[in-house]
């Protein structure tokens, strides 16, 4: 409920900035987002070299299975299966692999098909470009 609070607020003040006004606010938060995924990345980048070390760590100690006890909780090291995203090339790929083992399809009809019927929506937003350095 605070939070609905918040945004009206927010919408009310930002109704009656001028255009002007309204388009620094944009870039300013814009530049802020930027700044903010960045030292994200950075730290992300960081925090992978400290597991890899970590990792290594455990295993060279054999305790590849230990949980260790910080404040807060426990660290354990354990592997994730992640997925690669369904892309149009992993799909043909999949299917050529299918029609060689399974006898013949029109590969080429079928992407089209699928790329014909897949579904989309429309959003608004702003895109900012910027001016080469």
């Amino acid at each position: 409920m605070n939070i609905k609070i918040k945004e009206v607020n927010i919408l009310n003040i930002m109704s009656s900035l001028s255009l002007e006004d309204s388009v620094r606010e944009w870039v300013r938060m814009d530049n802020e987002i930027k700044e903010r995924y960045e030292e994200l990345k950075k730290m992300r980048e960081k925090r992978n070299v400290v597991m890899s070390c970590l990792s290594e760590h455990l295993e060279r100690k054999n305790m590849k299975h230990a949980m260790i006890e910080i404040n807060n909780g426990f660290l354990k090291l354990h592997k994730v299966k992640v997925q690669t995203p369904l892309t149009y090339r992993f799909i043909q790929q999949v299917l050529e692999s299918y029609i060689e083992e399974n006898g013949s399809l029109d590969i080429k009809q079928i992407m089209d098909y699928i790329k014909e019927n897949r579904e989309f929506k429309y959003i608004e937003d702003i895109k900012r470009t910027y001016k080469n350095k």
